[in-house]
């Protein structure tokens, strides 16, 4: 396969979006509402649901993407209520390059790809 179609190759992949600990905490006398917007090239948008009043929640949230050798997963995590005022309720985001983890080319086995850890921040994938 040459380079150019091996960067063309799509694959279904599952991303779970897990958890988070100890978020920021940008107000005095309240707790963040917290989502993950899951982003895939910019496209393919996935969110959670907002927890209510956490600095750790825990979503355990499942989301099936196509992804390239070349693709870029970011996830977001926003306060529900300061997300609609531009720039009040982000909370903080992580990038994953899917080469860095996963030969998209072969694919897998349906077993965990790999986990990965920002911010307190914890992501599952595996490939279908």
């Amino acid at each position: 396969m040459s380079d150019e179609s091996a960067s063309n190759v799509t694959r279904a992949l599952k991303v779970t979006v897990l958890a988070a600990d100890n978020l920021y905490k940008r107000e005095l006398f309240r707790l963040p509402d917290p989502f993950v917007v899951l982003t895939v090239d910019g496209a393919q948008t996935q969110t959670t649901k907002a927890l209510k009043r956490t600095l750790s929640p825990y979503w355990n949230e499942t989301f099936k993407v196509q992804v390239k050798p070349t693709s870029v997963i970011t996830a977001q995590v926003f306060d529900q209520r300061k997300f609609k005022k531009r720039g009040q309720g982000f909370l903080g985001v992580i990038n994953v390059q899917v080469s860095q983890h996963l030969n998209v080319q072969t694919g897998g086995d349906g077993k965990q790809v790999w986990q990965r850890q920002f911010m307190h921040f914890w992501m599952l994938a595996n490939c279908n």
